[in-house]
Formats: structure tokens, sequence, C-alpha cells
């Protein structure tokens, strides 16, 4: 911390001692902060970090950065430039999001302390009663979704805060995520999950986007895609569009 205590313990830290003809320095250890404090002055440091450089116009000739907590992590997501033609975009988020999800999937928070206190006192039967009852095949679905979404890449967007894989499609990102995002143009699409937690077949309108991007050449399909999907990415390579040239 920038106090005159402090300075004067990093001075004495550097003061160098002579010991059995090697160097010694003293040590100091910091005082404890609390863990909002400490929290606090990391995203401060980040955010620093995430400035555009001096002179830099062009958001595309700086890398993304994004910083966030998941529970009691503070976790940075970065997308170099030189890496994504299309500059960082939405590329730093949307990877913090996807963590973000996977990290509460694997650490479910634990249950209230009312909620333990209840089973310790109703024994085996609040034991039997936490587990969850059987459900018959497919009764449970995840569902639809819609709304204007973000372009993560050609088979990858975010959608009312979730990630969605466009059925079918190998993605790619670059010029081809910019260009689906011009054919998007901020319209509304509707997703109806078709297997899997995040695999979804989307539409604009009455166009299906899976189909859109493979007809344009945006991706590869996927292996095992239906042969309508299979079709338009052989329309594709036949006009040597997109991926294809």
């Amino acid at each position: 911390r920038d106090t005159p205590e402090a300075r004067r313990a990093g001075s004495a830290s550097l003061r160098h001692l002579g010991r059995d003809g090697r160097p010694v320095y003293d040590r100091v250890v910091a005082g404890p902060a609390p863990a909002a404090e400490r929290r606090t002055a990391l995203l401060a440091l980040l955010a620093g970090l995430a400035r555009p450089p001096e002179g830099a116009d062009d958001p595309a000739s700086r890398d993304g950065l994004f910083v966030g907590t998941i529970g009691d992590l503070l976790v940075g997501t970065i997308v170099s430039s030189s890496a994504a033609e299309n500059g960082a975009g939405d590329g730093p988020e949307a990877l913090f999001q996807d963590v973000a999800a996977q990290w509460a999937k694997a650490h479910p928070a634990p249950p209230a302390p009312e909620a333990r206190e209840t089973a310790r006192e109703t024994g085996s039967t609040a034991r039997s009663s936490a587990r969850p009852a059987w459900q018959n095949p497919g009764e449970r679905t995840a569902p639809s979704l819609t709304g204007v979404p973000r372009v993560i890449d050609t088979g990858r967007l975010r959608l009312d805060g979730q990630a969605v894989r466009l059925a079918g499609v190998e993605g790619q990102g670059g010029s081809y995520a910019r260009e689906f995002r011009q054919y998007l143009r901020r319209r509304e699409v509707t997703c109806q999950p078709v297997g899997g937690p995040d695999l979804y077949r989307c539409r604009a309108g009455e166009q299906d986007l899976s189909e859109v991007v493979l007809f344009n050449g945006g991706g590869r399909a996927a292996p095992g895609a239906p042969q309508e999907l299979q079709a338009a990415e052989a329309n594709a390579k036949a006009r040597k569009a997109g991926v294809w040239q």
C-alpha cells in the first residue's frame, strides 16, 4: 500500500547485508488485506491493462480482455488481435461466460443452512426426499430461445445469456464471423434444442442458420450432419464459396 509505513518497510527490505560472504535481504511480509479489497485492486490493475494503446483508434488493433468473478475466483480471458482477424469482438466475454457456465455445473452451490438442519432433523425421510424423482426419458428438455444473438463465430452464438452451438456446423471465425454478423444485422432469431445442453437449430425468419452458414461456405458440416446440411455444404463446394475457395 502507498503509505509512509509501507514505503519505510520497502526501503528496509532493500538494505543489503553481508553474511558468510553471501548477499542477504530483509524480507517484508505484507499485512493481510480483506478479500474484497484485494479483488478491487486486481480489477483496477487489469482494467488498466485493457486500455487501448496510445493513438490506436481501430479496436481491432488491440487485444481483447474480459475480467469477472466466478465464485471466489477472479478470471480473465484474453483474445489476441493477431489471432483474430476481426479483432477481439465478443470473444473474451463469450469465453468468460462459457467458463462460468462450466464452473457452475462442476461446482453446484451447497444447500442452505436451513436445508441442512432440516435434513438432520428428519433423518432418512429427508435424505430420500432430497433425491430427485424418476423421470421419463425426454420429459425434461432445454427451453427454446428467442432474441437478438451475438455472433461468436459461424458455429456459435450467445443468446439470452446462453452459449448456443448451431447443429451440424463446425464454425469459423475472422472474416467469416464478420460476414455472419452482417447477414444477421441484429435480427431476432429463434433456437430450438436438438440434443445436448447447448446444441440448437436456429432460424432467422424462414431461414435455417446452419443451412445458411454451410451454403455460403462459412463453415464445414459437422460429422453426422443431417442430409439437408450436407447438401448445402456440397453446393458451396461446387461454387467454391467461402472456405472452399
